[in-house]
């Protein structure tokens, strides 16, 4: 998990080694002040937030699509595509990484 490498910089002050154009720097940045309370468990805090702001982006999504299209019909459907382009994305993930190490080795 990238954000939990970025968030042990954070921790120790390594601003400059914690920047990464590819990763949300929100994330990251909760990991860190998380682990600042008393837990330096960065995995178990990782998966928490990760969660947590994924289950707060479905909530979200609900809220403003039941709102703009005044439809709960509308706002499940979106929070349903929504859950199943999240595992989508991990499995084009998942199928292009071995294209990757390929490419690199060559």
């Amino acid at each position: 998990m990238a954000y939990v490498g970025i968030a042990r910089h954070l921790r120790q002050g390594e601003f400059r080694a914690a920047i990464n154009a590819f990763r949300s720097p929100l994330l990251s940045w909760l990991i860190a002040a998380v682990a600042t309370l008393g837990n330096s468990d960065y995995l178990h805090i990782g998966k928490l937030i990760n969660i947590g702001a994924f289950l707060l982006s479905v909530a979200l999504l609900y809220v403003l699509t039941k709102k703009l299209w005044d439809s709960r019909l509308a706002a499940s459907l979106a929070v349903l595509l929504f859950v199943l382009s999240r595992g989508l994305v991990a499995s084009a993930v998942e199928m292009i990484t071995p294209d990757f190490l390929f490419a690199a080795r060559r």
